[in-house]
């Protein structure tokens, strides 16, 4: 049996170790493993710490990052998302250019009526835009 995606949430680093602890001992009751190598602690501050707390399961070290990949979100310890802004804006670019190919591909005909003459406008809003005009069938 698996278990993903779990996550912890504590305010200081000593209730953290608590709750890992916690966590361990009802894994190990239950007969369940956990990857150390995929667990990571991730501590969100302003400002990066002196004070650099360590964590265990069990007897294992848990790694401290700087940032983490979550369910397809990147979180950075600063609290700040523009990483995984601009990933998921990468890849909504990148999902953009290829629908015209896909449709070409796959014989849907083209939207019509989409162009914009205003240069300042992304790929991304002008294909919202296609979309909108073209709801009907």
């Amino acid at each position: 049996m698996f278990a993903d995606d779990i996550v912890i949430v504590a305010n200081s680093a000593e209730d953290l170790q608590a709750k890992i602890s916690i966590a361990a001992e009802f894994f190990e009751d239950r007969g369940l493993q956990v990857n150390i190598s995929k667990t990571k602690v991730v501590i969100f501050a302003k400002r990066k710490s002196k004070f650099s707390p360590s964590f265990k399961w069990n007897q294992d070290h848990v790694e401290i990052v700087d940032s983490y990949t979550y369910l397809g979100v990147t979180m950075h310890r600063n609290g700040i998302f523009n990483l995984a802004h601009k990933e998921f804006k990468d890849k909504a670019t990148t999902a953009v250019v290829k629908v015209p190919q896909i449709t070409r591909k796959s014989g849907v005909p083209p939207l019509s009526n989409c162009s914009n003459s205003n240069s300042r406008v992304t790929p991304l809003r002008e294909l919202q835009s296609c979309m909108v005009l073209r709801s009907g069938p």
